[in-house]
């Protein structure tokens, strides 16, 4: 094989992908992103969460690291109507013990969904099998209120791959997600294999479709968790495609049936 060289003029930016964008096309670029900023009014961000016995020592980072995300996002976007959801689950036998989900609607002032979460603990579930966690993100994208001109993100945090008996399938997942325009970020434990490998399957299927995501892997008791949530954010709000991707700009929010 040989090695390509791309060269580029005095003005041209290259991009994190190798991609060339010349100056004249970087500002009608920029000129874009700042009209769709302007088109941007809220910012909705659900935490979806599984809180099974699997979780284990590694539950409390969690929390922290969402702690540390929520405070980050407030800061940074404290021009916008940021609201942040909180939708806990386990499996569907655990309905008969403690709780198949809880949820903490959408809202601006996050203390009362923080100390929720802190109280909560894991249980439930059994051991790293699959989970409810399909069904958790279509039952929390049934029960949000989707505003106009928003930005939706939804994270999923869990470290096992979905139960699909009930039709809580990818596909599922990918028509409930761009049905209500939602930007799709998996969070899994980096050790989780299986649920890695299914939550890109999920994103490839959301990207043929017109949605967009990220599989974000990590080491759930890594400090730097909050910061990987915050990024994902980030990186959405300073790309104009991205960006325009995921204006809920009129949209009314009908749920994919399973």
């Amino acid at each position: 094989g040989c090695n390509v060289i791309k060269i580029g003029y005095i003005g041209d930016t290259i991009t994190s992908d190798g991609r060339i964008i010349n100056a004249a096309d970087g500002e009608a670029d920029k000129d874009k992103l700042e009209q769709l900023r302007k088109l941007i009014k809220n910012i909705d961000i659900n935490f979806v969460l599984d809180t099974t016995m699997s979780m284990g020592p590694a539950f409390i980072h969690v929390k922290t690291a969402i702690n540390e995300a929520v405070d980050l996002l407030q800061g940074k976007y404290s021009d916008l109507n940021v609201r942040f959801g909180l939708l806990m689950f386990k499996d569907f036998p655990d309905k008969e013990k403690t709780y198949l989900f809880s949820r903490m609607e959408l809202r601006n002032d996050p203390s009362d969904l923080l100390k929720v979460l802190e109280e909560e603990k894991e249980g439930g579930g059994s051991g790293d099998a699959p989970e409810a966690s399909f069904f958790a993100v279509q039952k929390t994208l049934q029960l949000s209120e989707f505003l106009p001109q928003t930005m939706n993100a939804l994270f999923l945090i869990t470290d096992a791959p979905n139960k699909p008996e009930g039709g809580y399938t990818i596909e599922a997942l990918a028509g409930n997600l761009n049905a209500n325009n939602t930007v799709f970020f998996p969070v899994i434990e980096h050790k989780s294999k299986g649920a890695i490998e299914e939550a890109q399957e999920a994103i490839d299927n959301l990207k043929q479709n017109s949605g967009h995501g990220e599989v974000i892997v990590t080491d759930f008791e890594d400090p730097s968790t909050g910061e990987l949530l915050t990024k994902a954010i980030n990186d959405i709000y300073d790309d104009s495609e991205l960006l325009s991707m995921a204006c809920n700009i009129g949209k009314s929010g009908a749920v994919h049936e399973k």
